[in-house]
């Protein structure tokens, strides 16, 4: 894979960016390209970098971001972005065209809204989202915080040995797929695998587990089960639970809004049912929300 989503770079930038500015209209015309042939050329021009470093994948993106930028501001409507952004999903994620076709419709409204409404760099995106990878963004702000001192030694806080301290479970990251079937293939052609729709696999070696399969597959039911009834019955005494988020499956292509509220939902029934009156205190993760990220 190339780079990630170009959907998940925006998304990004959206919320480092410090201020909104007024919607503007946009120009809803078919774009004069045709899309096809426009994202074949582009591809040809990344396939051009060919030093395999990190300064390649940084110029890389920026030359996806700036084509994606300046093709919605020559006129590209809603539709034309959805197909460049679909065409361009294939040989980069390297996903289905359906999962490429759906999840471009879900992202392109936020990625057309950043683009006409805010000054957005290529560098300042790739600067954002690869940063861990050595690419730099010019436009960054440099924060700095005054630390305070030293306190001095009567100002700290001293504890009775006799308190007993508070036991806290952190639970964070379930990724519950409700479609995860035991047996069913775990090496599919989809992001995602380990379900019904996936089939049973020639090779019985691709089957997914019972409690889940270290492959591209995410959490079923009976796992998150047995973990909480291991936690309840492993620990003598709990005064709190901290569930830090990401409850929804790595399907960003296929989330919905009533989707997403009926996995919470069953997720935290669950809660209740095998963790008793245990207070939890729980946060949201970026896939709770519909689109992810959003």
């Amino acid at each position: 894979m190339i780079f990630p989503s170009v959907f998940t770079i925006f998304i990004t930038v959206l919320f480092v960016k410090n201020s909104f500015q007024d919607d503007k209209t946009t120009n809803e015309i078919d774009s004069p390209d045709d899309v096809t042939v426009h994202i074949n050329e582009l591809i040809k021009i990344i396939s051009n970098v060919t030093n395999d470093d990190s300064s390649s994948l940084c110029e890389k993106c920026e030359l996806v971001i700036e084509d994606l930028i300046k093709f919605r501001k020559n006129g590209a409507n809603r539709a034309s972005v959805v197909k460049y952004l679909s065409k361009l999903c294939i040989p980069i994620m390297k996903f289905l065209p359906s999962a490429c076709q759906v999840l471009s419709e879900i992202e392109t409204d936020a990625i057309i809204y950043i683009i006409d409404n805010k000054d957005v760099k290529p560098q300042e995106v790739c600067g954002v989202y690869f940063q861990y990878l050595g690419c730099v963004n010019p436009y960054a702000k440099e924060w700095k915080i005054k630390i305070p001192g030293k306190k001095n030694s009567s100002d700290k806080v001293i504890y009775s040995e006799s308190e007993e301290p508070l036991k806290i479970v952190q639970i964070t990251d379930v990724h519950y797929d409700p479609l995860y079937k035991p047996g069913s293939n775990a090496v599919c052609d989809l992001p995602l695998c380990c379900e019904g729709r996936n089939g049973i696999p020639s090779d019985p070696e691709n089957a997914a587990g019972l409690f889940g399969d270290y492959r591209v597959c995410d959490m079923p039911k009976n796992a998150i089960i047995n973990l909480l009834k291991e936690i309840k019955t492993s620990q003598n005494k709990i005064d709190y639970v901290y569930f830090t988020g990401d409850i929804i499956a790595h399907k960003n292509w296929e989330t919905s809004k009533q989707t997403n509220m009926e996995t919470i939902e069953e997720f935290y029934d669950l809660l209740f049912t095998y963790l008793g009156n245990l207070t939890v205190y729980p946060i949201l993760g970026n896939h709770e929300a519909h689109p992810c990220n959003l």
